[in-house]
């Protein structure tokens, strides 16, 4: 449940970016293909480091390592987009989406892997699924909350910002809770060493 609810907490955060950065980026005057430039960076950046993030943690298995990292720099990115994104410059929204693509994106692959290493022997398909099914919950409830900051009579997009940073601060909270039972990985290093 914990995992859960960092995995729902961030899954809020890009997806959340994914559908708000138009009308985010236009408050501060970002043109159209600013905006699209942003969001693909945004989605490059978090591609290539969801990529070198799995293979880091197919080689060290350290899961809650990499969740509080994750957790940790997304704070960071976040709090940062505060000062970058209302500067209305080009080059620090591109410099942001490049940290927080680096940085929030790679959860995908730490909550999944560490959400099946908990639950072995459930089966994964079943773990994954209410992951994902609590994050879109999560997600449908949070859009309401960005979108209230940003209606048209009274935007508010820092306070947007801010909700934004809030997310992964209470992740590194919740992070303290969780524990590494790597059950999967044990179970399989049990059945090797009986050969």
């Amino acid at each position: 449940m914990l995992i859960s609810a960092i995995y729902s907490l961030m899954f809020t955060i890009y997806a959340g970016l994914g559908f708000l950065v138009g009308s985010l980026f236009a408050i501060y005057g970002y043109k159209s293909f600013e905006i699209s430039m942003a969001g693909m960076i945004f989605v490059a950046c978090g591609t290539i480091a969801v990529f070198c993030f799995g293979i880091y943690l197919d080689r060290t298995n350290k899961y809650l390592f990499g969740l509080r990292m994750i957790s940790v720099t997304s704070t960071i990115s976040m709090a940062s987009s505060m000062l970058l994104i209302p500067t209305g410059n080009i080059w620090c929204a591109i410099f942001f989406c490049v940290i927080a693509g680096s940085c929030i994106i790679p959860i995908v692959p730490v909550c999944f892997a560490l959400a099946t290493e908990v639950t072995h022997p459930v089966q994964p398909a079943m773990v994954l699924g209410l992951l994902a099914n609590f994050a879109n919950l999560m997600l449908f409830v949070m859009d309401l909350v960005y979108i209230s900051f940003l209606s048209v009579n009274n935007p508010r997009p820092i306070l947007c910002l801010a909700v934004m940073t809030i997310n992964p601060l209470l992740c590194i909270f919740i992070s303290m809770f969780v524990k590494e039972d790597l059950r999967r990985i044990n179970a399989n290093l049990d059945i090797s060493s009986m050969d």
